[in-house]
C-alpha cells in the first residue's frame, strides 16, 4: 500500500482458518490492530464498542446472513470488502454496491480491494 494503514480492522468470518489468514494478510499489508468476529452479534458488539476503519466481512456466519452487520457498517460509514465464495451478482441487496473478494484469494487481491474501498466514494 502507499501509506502506512492505520486503525484497527475487523475480520467478521466464521471459518477460523480463513480467519487467520484474513489476520495474517492483513498485518503482512502493514495493519497492526487485527480484530475478529466470528457470528452476527459478536461483530455487532464489537462495532459499537470500537467501530474498526475497515472490515472484511463473510456473507453467512454459522448459518446466518450477514446483512445486520453490512447495514450496521454503512450507517456508520464504515468501509467494508465482502469476502465471499458466493457469486456477487447473487448477494443479498445489503451488499449492494460493496467491493466484493471472491474466495480463494491472495494478499494483493486483498490489498486491491481495501484499496478499492478506501477510496469509493462514500455517503
Amino acid at each position: 500500500m502507499t501509506t502506512t494503514p492505520r486503525g484497527e480492522v475487523l475480520v467478521v468470518e466464521d471459518e477460523g482458518v480463513v480467519a487467520d489468514l484474513l489476520a495474517d494478510m492483513l498485518e503482512a499489508i502493514g495493519y497492526a490492530d487485527v480484530r475478529r468476529a466470528a457470528t452476527v452479534d459478536e461483530a455487532l458488539d464489537q462495532i459499537e464498542r470500537s467501530p474498526p476503519v475497515i472490515a472484511i466481512l463473510d456473507v453467512n456466519l454459522r448459518g446466518a446472513p450477514a446483512h445486520p452487520v453490512a447495514t450496521k457498517l454503512k450507517a456508520l460509514d464504515i468501509p467494508f470488502v465482502v469476502a465471499t465464495g458466493f457469486d456477487p451478482k447473487k448477494l443479498p441487496h445489503s451488499f449492494a454496491g460493496a467491493v466484493v473478494l471472491r474466495k480463494p484469494f491472495q494478499r494483493q487481491d486483498l490489498e486491491k480491494a481495501i484499496i478499492q474501498v478506501q477510496q469509493a466514494p462514500r455517503t
